[in-house]
């Protein structure tokens, strides 16, 4: 278990390493907590344990996921979830379309985010990020889909998300339809990996045994700088972490992963990736400069690796928890202790260890300031069981409802409101 005195010792080491090391402040502000539920889901205000739906006309969906964000550098709070049901939905079902909700007069109102998906239905959707991706100043949106092409969805601030301004990611995979012919994507990050001013998309894919299995490898898609409006329909897609096979009989490729996270402060080609792995260990993937992925006039060098114990690994965040200076990174297990990880600062792991107190079937964990003490808490959207949050690192307590079907949440400034 990890402990006080192992974080005292981890600190004297610490201070004699090169004051270069101090790469990552986390963030300071309160932030309010959102989680995505098959079914009822949930808001918690900063400084409480109750959480309450946003909004009942957006509830009783299967959400896997959720993010929310500052729309245009406005105080604006938007919201969008992304939702997955079992494949087909039922006839005429909109169980599964994607909602984004938005904040007006103090209460949140959400609309079906039916561009995002085939015949108004949804695409199984099991993740999603924020970010402006065609610079003009608006949040767009990033779903990563189960068995169908990825989308982005760009925001209008006329027409806000209307159909027209959903696209395809990328090249299709050989073959159109379902499982085999396209990958299983079930997370994404956004985050300028090249430094060329464009967002890149990190997608997370499952593996499930199958003999299609390159199709669900792990893979970036690239921004392109020069073709704002259209930036990923055509962007170039690339398959990453290609790393020793776990037995003879398993592609080197095939690792199951269900969460992404990237650590990237400077826009430069000198961050990591993080994916949190089932029935493995989780992998790293640095990034450095180099030329071996990447488009034309913006290419870098990724190299991955294994690291840390096998666990059922659902989420990953990264940020500093025990406040030295250097990332480190909390992982959501299923049915066991979630983890804790420490990172130098391009990324080589440093150490693992059981994180007390939090074995509850977690399927999200976020990094936020729960309680307004300006210091870094970690919380955990747990299956079937409480929430838990542990503030200064060490406190955990349990916070909302107990028999709720949670899947993945997010943090954001509570100044946003409501």
């Amino acid at each position: 278990m990890y402990k006080k005195t192992t974080l005292v010792l981890v600190a004297l080491l610490l201070a004699y390493l090169p004051s270069a090391a101090q790469t990552y402040v986390p963030p300071q502000s309160k932030t309010h907590v959102i989680i995505a539920n098959h079914g009822l889901n949930e808001f918690c205000k900063v400084g409480t344990s109750i959480c309450m739906p946003p909004d009942p006309l957006a509830n009783f969906k299967a959400y896997q996921d959720v993010k929310a964000g500052d729309l245009n550098g406005t105080n604006k709070l938007i919201v969008v979830y992304a939702a997955s049901m079992n494949w087909p939905p039922p006839p005429g079902s909109n169980q599964n379309v994607n909602v984004w909700c938005e904040l007006l007069l103090g209460s949140f109102v959400c609309f079906d985010f039916v561009g995002s998906g085939i015949n108004g239905l949804g695409r199984l959707s099991y993740g999603v990020d924020l970010g402006d991706l065609n610079g003009d100043g608006n949040l767009d949106a990033v779903f990563s889909n189960w068995g169908q092409i990825n989308r982005a969805c760009y925001f209008d601030s006329i027409d806000k998300f209307k159909d027209a301004n959903c696209k395809e990611i990328g090249p299709n995979p050989p073959g159109i339809g379902y499982p085999p012919k396209n990958p299983r994507s079930t997370a994404v990050a956004l985050s300028d990996l090249n430094g060329d001013g464009a967002l890149d998309a990190v997608f997370a894919n499952a593996t499930q045994a199958s003999p299609n299995q390159r199709l669900r490898q792990n893979r970036i898609c690239w921004g392109d700088p020069l073709n704002t409006h259209e930036l990923y329909s055509g962007s170039l897609c690339e398959f990453i972490a290609d790393i020793p096979a776990p037995s003879p009989s398993s592609p080197p490729y095939e690792r199951d992963s269900w969460g992404v996270a990237v650590f990237n402060p400077s826009s430069n080609p000198d961050g990591f990736i993080l994916f949190a792995n089932r029935s493995a260990k989780n992998t790293v993937c640095f990034i450095s400069s180099g030329s071996a992925y990447g488009p034309t006039g913006g290419q870098v060098n990724i190299s991955c690796e294994e690291f840390g114990p096998t666990r059922n690994t659902w989420d990953v965040a990264i940020s500093d928890l025990n406040l030295n200076g250097l990332p480190d990174a909390m992982y959501a297990n299923e049915n066991e202790d979630n983890l804790f990880c420490e990172f130098f600062p391009h990324g080589e792991p440093m150490y693992c260890d059981d994180y007390e107190m939090t074995g509850r079937d977690s399927r999200g964990v976020a990094i936020g300031d729960f309680n307004g003490d300006s210091l870094p808490d970690a919380i955990f959207s747990n299956y079937g069981n409480f929430n838990q949050v542990c503030f200064d690192f060490f406190d955990c307590k349990d916070f909302g409802i107990k028999d709720q079907r949670r899947f993945d949440l997010d943090v954001y400034p509570a100044s946003l409101g409501p």
